[in-house]
């Protein structure tokens, strides 16, 4: 059961990272889109949704 557990942890641990390796440069672009463009981006989100 121990290792179990620590295998499904370290899964867990290597998942988490990947999302916040991936939810990063969706972040930087965000911002980097609102400070540069203004209005400009709060029009992107629309057109995607």
């Amino acid at each position: 059961m121990l290792a179990l557990l620590s295998d499904f942890g370290t899964q867990i641990m290597i998942g988490l990272m990947l999302l916040v390796f991936m939810a990063v440069p969706f972040v930087l672009r965000s911002r980097r889109s609102e400070d540069d463009a203004g209005q400009a981006s709060s029009d992107l989100p629309r057109e995607l949704l």
